[in-house]
């Protein structure tokens, strides 16, 4: 069997949580980051309902760029941790604030912050060599469906422009997990060059599948709120085989872990503990995203 061991909806497009935030660690400033999507070109590939929001995926890698800048030459191994408080809606330049733990080792926690120092995420950032992974999940016995990913996008399945375009090909799914072909380059994401240090695009993509996975066995599409760990064995290859494993569904919620492969089958990155909420009333949001970033 397929195994793995051991209101998404609102935060995503912006409504956050009802309140009851816990504190965050005493952070400092470490940069402010502007997003323009006539810089941060990647942004009108990534609409709900119309509204310009900032991937997860970003916000991941907007953290990890913070703690390079403040340690240059280290290596990033790992993202842990990762909780949406509340969606990044893009109306114009938009400012996004970025704390950092200054006293922390190789574990540096973070919060991503918007206008009025309203947190928007927080994750751990682990700086370290990266280390070879053991295969999280397992799921051999998986029903072949071959899928072409163009279709997918063109069919509205997933809300993603082109430049979000990861999937290319769905291999397989059933009620116990997922497996596709991810693109993990990313093409014309900035207006000027920049380097990318999480592999985004192979993050989304994985989340992606996620979303064809809940639309199979929830009956609607789904956006995170939560991500456990996402790891690093090496850089990425320009195409990786995800293989996802559903480790627990309780009403509309969803985790999931990923192992995603090389093509000698060695595991290259890890998600694990990906949360994810399916609901009927995405459909018109994306609907909507995919008239306008196709």
């Amino acid at each position: 069997a397929c195994a793995a061991p051991g209101g998404a909806v609102e935060r995503v497009i912006g409504a956050g949580f009802p309140g009851g935030l816990d504190e965050a660690p005493s952070l400092v400033l470490a940069g402010v980051e502007r997003l323009d999507p006539a810089a941060h070109r990647y942004l009108e590939d990534h609409r709900l309902a119309g509204q310009p929001v900032l991937p997860v995926a970003m916000q991941i890698e907007s953290a990890a760029a913070a703690v390079l800048r403040a340690h240059p030459g280290a290596a990033i191994a790992a993202i842990e941790g990762y909780r949406l408080l509340q969606g990044v809606k893009v109306e114009g330049p938009t400012p996004l604030a970025i704390f950092v733990d200054p006293h922390a080792g190789g574990r540096i926690d973070v919060e991503l912050r918007g206008p009025g120092g309203r947190p928007h995420a927080r994750c751990t950032v682990v700086v370290g060599a990266p280390a070879p992974l053991r295969p999280l999940v397992d799921c051999g016995d998986l029903a072949p469906r071959r899928e072409d990913g163009a279709a997918i996008y063109a069919n509205r399945r997933l809300f993603h422009g082109p430049r979000f375009h990861a999937l290319e090909a769905l291999e397989a799914i059933g009620p116990a997990g997922v497996a596709a072909i991810l693109r993990t380059d990313p093409r014309d994401f900035f207006a000027a060059e920049r380097a990318l240090h999480t592999a985004p695009l192979a993050l989304d993509g994985a989340f992606q599948a996620a979303v064809l996975w809940c639309r199979d066995a929830l009956g609607a599409p789904s956006l995170p709120s939560r991500l456990g760990a996402w790891r690093f064995a090496a850089p990425l290859p320009a195409r990786v085989r995800a293989v996802g494993a559903v480790r627990a569904v309780e009403g509309l919620t969803a985790t999931l872990d990923f192992d995603l492969l090389d093509e000698g089958g060695v595991v290259v990155a890890q998600v694990e503990g990906y949360v994810c909420t399916a609901s009927p009333g995405l459909e018109a949001a994306y609907g909507a995203a995919g008239s306008e970033a196709a």
